[in-house]
């Protein structure tokens, strides 16, 4: 997948402990309240990493979503929306997914909530 400034980012260079990836559009409410409490976890913890990955068909309505949440992690798409081949991939039917993983890439935890990724970062021990 690409990022904002059209580089291609591949997960399985990316080095972290954890990395919490995070299926989301900028039209989503939910993503809109979700996104930014994430922002104040991700800030705190070293070892975390985020790959959000936008569902997105419109590269303006993804960048200004980027920007005007100040959302400094990683931020990837296609602009291909629901055929995007990693919603495909993991088999994503609604926003927003998120997927804790290790670094092995195996899934660790599929958190529903901003408290379940609190509580799973806990469990997992991460720093």
């Amino acid at each position: 997948l690409l990022d904002e400034n059209s580089d291609e980012i591949n997960l399985a260079t990316i080095e972290a402990e954890r990395i919490l990836l995070i299926f989301y559009a900028s039209w989503c409410p939910h993503c809109k309240d979700l996104l930014p409490e994430i922002h104040k976890l991700y800030k705190e913890k070293k070892s975390f990493k985020v790959v959000a990955i936008s569902l997105d068909e419109q590269k303006e309505d993804w960048v200004s979503f980027i920007t005007d949440n100040n959302l400094d992690w990683i931020n990837v798409s296609d602009l291909n929306g629901w055929e995007s081949k990693a919603a495909q991939d993991f088999f994503i039917y609604a926003t927003p997914t998120m997927f804790l993983i290790d670094d092995q890439r195996k899934i660790l935890s599929k958190p529903l909530s901003i408290n379940e990724l609190r509580h799973d970062i806990h469990n997992q021990k991460v720093n």
